[in-house]
């Protein structure tokens, strides 16, 4: 580690220190307080605690480069202090372990101020080793000492882990709690130098005992931490030192069995809890909705209740009979995997009443529905209203024209209401005819609903005419009949549907049909179906009882394999790694 020795003036035995020398070691220790970065300050206090002997309690608030120097100096005599300073500065640069340009200044400073020397590795034997270890602290990312330093303080030292430890107090923590063993130092002075990062290892027979140990301690723990990104400054000191380096991420023990029996073992567990899990929600919890319709109809009709799919369970069909029809009248309930054809139904003709409204009436708002009064007709999709008006005007000097009236459809009773007494309303369609000699309008039906029609009729104009319905209907001849002939006395229907996972196409309808009057007003229907659907299950079932599988057989006998291998090839680095200490 040290520069040769002819590089570095000769200082003459029994010579003592002039005042030059006074000045350049003053010189030295006023010019280091300009130089130094933290990763220097904390190379050098770890060295100052476990080389130099300098109690903790002193190094611990210490900040400034100059401030470990002194106390360094005071500990071994500021004769030697410049002279292992500069050879501690060289042997850090031969491993890389500071810029250049941070210890060149330190060393000029240091150079100059030499009067005395020291063979640093016969009486410090564990300076190489605790400023290995310090530059491989000093010099890991942020994340990755984060890593190192709470793997430690968890799993190695025990302590609670509140916040990261400054990095060169936890490597004296390791020592002082014998995790790390250091041999004594020694008082001998040979002049010889700390060994460079390329020197052989030919003569160096010993190296340090217990080196050996310590190192696979440490690769031990950069292994399980995940922070190997260090790892150059642990191989170069095997080198150096004739040890035999473990392969990074080769660390095999009980506790790397034991977490892959732990995972396999969770994730075994968590697997068979979804699946059974799953298995239940599918067999025991089911979803249901509910939704009405209000009928009132004239004539004969089988209308579509609603559509299933292979989620569906069962469905429960209520009717909502009027206690006073007799029990003679019959509704019918209806399957069918297919929707059948539709049919058109003329109904009756029926003549309207007169209407009309006189001036200043600002307009008069009339129902104008199929049936009596305010009667709502229900309608299914397909189906029309058409209407056939005749305007008259009743006021003198007045003409009528194609827009003295305008009929107005709705879909439900509050709009009808609203428009009825002139407030804000919604129609669903307004008619518009095309002139006065042509006054037929027909009101498409584009959902199955309730329906009203009104009619406004501007100042001085009689309306008349007639209106007829075209009412559609589904045919009933092909469909499968579940229910049969429900009255007042039994107006509820229960359909059970076949289920089974493996059939995702099974879909299909339910009708129901309802004779002519006002005997049904309203039909509730219910439905209950599982959390997931089919194609869902199809997925996840398999997919989970594979990942079973996975965890139960590939991933031990990988590892089995993988174990095998590494036994087989390296006998003697699984022996010894197992029989290390356990931290």
């Amino acid at each position: 580690m040290a520069a040769p020795v002819d590089q570095i003036p000769d200082i003459e035995e029994n010579t003592t220190e002039d005042t030059d020398q006074r000045e350049q070691h003053k010189a030295f220790r006023t010019e280091i307080t300009k130089i130094g970065n933290e990763k220097t300050v904390q190379i050098f206090k770890i060295a100052a605690i476990e080389v130099f002997g300098v109690q903790v309690a002193q190094v611990e608030k210490i900040t400034s480069f100059s401030e470990v120097y002194e106390l360094i100096e005071k500990a071994i005599t500021k004769d030697v202090a410049p002279y292992i300073v500069h050879e501690i500065l060289e042997f850090i640069e031969s491993i890389q372990g500071l810029d250049p340009d941070v210890t060149r200044a330190l060393k000029e400073k240091a150079r100059a101020a030499i009067t005395d020397k020291v063979d640093i590795k016969s009486k410090y034997p564990n300076l190489e080793f605790v400023l290995t270890l310090g530059v491989m602290v000093s010099s890991m990312e942020e994340n990755d000492y984060e890593k190192f330093d709470g793997h430690l303080a968890k799993k190695i030292l025990k302590t609670p882990h509140q916040q990261k430890m400054e990095r060169c107090m936890i490597i004296h923590e390791l020592i002082q709690r014998k995790h790390l063993n250091l041999k004594p130092n020694h008082s001998n002075d040979t002049r010889e130098t700390m060994p460079r990062a390329g020197e052989t290892v030919a003569t160096r027979t010993e190296g340090l005992d217990p080196a050996n140990e310590n190192i696979k301690k440490i690769s031990k723990w950069l292994d399980q931490s995940s922070c190997t990104t260090n790892w150059d400054f642990i191989e170069k000191y095997c080198e150096r030192n004739g040890i035999k380096p473990p392969k990074k991420g080769n660390i095999i023990g009980k506790k790397k069995t034991i977490s892959l029996v732990t995972l396999v073992v969770s994730a075994v567990t968590i697997i068979c809890l979804l699946l059974g899990a799953f298995i239940l929600v599918i067999i025991f919890f089911h979803e249901s909705s509910e939704n009405t319709i209000e009928i009132n109809t004239y004539q004969n009709q089988t209308l579509l209740l609603m559509s299933y799919n292979s989620q569906t369970i069962s469905i429960n069909v209520s009717l909502n009979v009027e206690d006073t029809i007799p029990d003679l009248v019959n509704f019918n309930v209806y399957t069918s995997n297919t929707v059948p054809n539709i049919t058109l139904q003329d109904l009756l003709l029926y003549n309207l009443h007169n209407l009309s409204s006189d001036r200043n009436d600002h307009g008069s708002h009339y129902n104008y529905n199929y049936m009596d009064g305010d009667i709502p007709i229900f309608l299914q999709k397909g189906s029309s209203i058409n209407y056939t008006l005749h305007f008259t005007s009743t006021c003198t000097g007045v003409i009528v024209t194609n827009n003295s009236a305008t009929l107005y459809l709705f879909d439900n009773v509050e709009d009808y209401k609203h428009f009825k007494s002139k407030h804000s309303n919604v129609p669903v369609a307004i008619s518009h005819f095309d002139s006065i000699d042509n006054l037929f309008w027909s009101f498409s039906i584009k959902y199955d609903s309730l329906y009203y029609v009104g009619l406004q009729i501007e100042d001085c104009c009689l309306v008349s005419g007639n209106v007829t319905v075209t009412q559609a209907s589904y045919e009933s001849s092909t469909l499968r009949q579940v229910c049969k002939t429900l009255d007042v006395s039994r107006p509820y229907c229960v359909i059970d549907l076949p289920h089974h996972f493996t059939d995702c196409d099974n879909k299909g309808h339910v009708f129901v049909s309802i004779p002519a009057g006002d005997a049904l007003t309203k039909i509730s229907y219910r439905s209950k179906f599982y959390y997931f659907s089919c194609i869902f299950a199809l997925i996840a079932v398999p997919l989970l009882i594979g990942l079973l599988l996975f965890f139960i057989v590939i991933v031990p006998c990988v590892y089995v394999c993988k174990y095998s291998c590494n036994f087989c090839r390296r006998p003697a680095d699984y022996n010894s790694l197992n029989s290390s200490d356990s931290n």
